[in-house]
């Protein structure tokens, strides 16, 4: 008896051990299960909590687990559903169910587990559990992701961790989302800044140049009001994303059109640019503050004046773009602060100009594409930087 008992005992203890073992290997795989869901719908939730990203996201999970619908809302719509009920649960209709209301509401987590605890205000809908897991970001609750069953009674506790799970890296995919819109916010907010520059003393001088070349020279005078509205246009509303080097020279030609006609042969520019070059892409307003700084602050410091001169050339796989004036040049005291906020704040506005190139360069392509500058007082000043080539195949001689 003692041996059987002892037997019996044993058995008893590895059944509960095998049950345990059991368990964690479904909850290693159910880990795994989300894990793979969240890498593969990380590229469409960085996009923000959309239709298109939710309807992406709603089949992968689908089509990856045994559940019968997947479903995603915002506060007040649905926004994806796949699965038995996609019929009647249609993107952009209003919430159908009152859990969905309900754990949106209270921001908890909601597992109606009978047709009438889910409450859907479609006749014959044969969605019979669910499990409802609010989705966050840093301001609370912004929708919710719902995991379906058929049968009633049917969620089972792998669900509930699974959804647990799900919840958990969508709300942080759609914090980095957050966050990716805030970097776009402030490469515009930079933008807005360097548009903040156009001195009105320029605008005045410019209007001026105009005024003198009207009875003397009124074709000059039409080619100049021409230059000033293109270059009005591209200051006042630039382009949201990338634009192309070729674009950003037509918005320099403008500006130098009118600072030329001003001061005559005090100003004289250069380009060196291979044709292949053309095609790259930078952020907006990137080259004409850098040309605008080396006449403001490097050749027009002068009496005789100097020359600008901008290049740009395929290195590799990037393409190297500097802009280099013959002018005063920069003493090492300064150039060690043309960075800082000091020099940002200062009356001569030198740095804010750079520091607004250097930050949207190295928020758009890393800090390997940050600006450098080279300069020694009575040598002049270079300033150069590298963007990716992209598109750029072609190659041409200098224009």
């Amino acid at each position: 008896m003692i041996l059987v008992n002892a037997l019996g005992l044993a058995l008893f203890v590895e059944l509960v051990a095998s049950l345990f073992r059991e368990q964690e290997r479904f909850a290693a795989f159910q880990a795994q299960v989300a894990l793979d869901i969240a890498l593969r719908t990380l590229p469409f939730l960085r996009g923000g909590l959309t239709a298109a990203s939710t309807t992406q996201a709603a089949r992968i999970i689908l089509e990856m687990t045994d559940l019968d619908a997947v479903a995603f809302t915002d506060q007040a719509t649905i926004l994806a559903h796949a699965g038995v009920g996609e019929d009647h649960h249609r993107p952009g209709m209003a919430l159908m169910t009152d859990a969905t209301r309900e754990a949106l509401a209270s921001g908890r987590i909601a597992a109606p587990l009978t047709r009438g605890e889910i409450g859907c205000t479609a006749e014959g809908c044969r969605l019979g559990s669910a499990i409802i897991v609010p989705l966050r970001r840093e301001e609370g609750v912004v929708g919710a992701l719902k995991l379906y069953r058929i049968k009633e009674n049917g969620i089972t506790p792998l669900d509930m961790e699974l959804a647990h799970g799900l919840a958990h890296l969508f709300s942080s995919q759609l914090e980095l989302s957050q966050l990716d819109e805030q970097k776009k916010l402030v490469r515009e907010a930079e933008i807005r800044a360097l548009q903040a520059q156009i001195h009105p003393h320029f605008l005045f001088n410019a209007i001026n140049t105009v005024k003198s070349f009207i009875r003397t020279d009124p074709s000059t005078a039409s080619e100049l009001l021409i230059k000033l509205a293109e270059f009005l246009r591209r200051n006042i509303s630039p382009a949201g994303g990338l634009v192309t080097l070729a674009a950003e020279l037509e918005h320099c030609r403008a500006y130098l059109a009118i600072e030329m006609a001003r001061f005559g042969d005090r100003v004289r520019i250069a380009y060196r640019i291979e044709e292949g070059a053309l095609d790259c892409l930078l952020p907006p307003l990137t080259l004409q503050p850098l040309v605008e700084n080396a006449l403001r602050h490097g050749i027009l410091t002068r009496e005789e004046g100097g020359e600008v001169t901008v290049a740009a050339r395929r290195v590799g796989d990037v393409v190297a773009i500097q802009v280099q004036d013959n002018g005063v040049g920069i003493t090492p005291e300064k150039m060690a602060g043309l960075f800082t906020e000091k020099e940002a704040d200062s009356d001569e506005g030198v740095g804010i100009a750079l520091q607004n190139v250097n930050g949207r360069l190295v928020a758009f392509f890393g800090k390997e594409h940050l600006l450098r500058i080279e300069s020694a007082p009575a040598r002049g000043t270079t300033v150069s930087f590298t963007v990716p080539a992209g598109s750029t195949e072609r190659k041409g001689s200098d224009q």
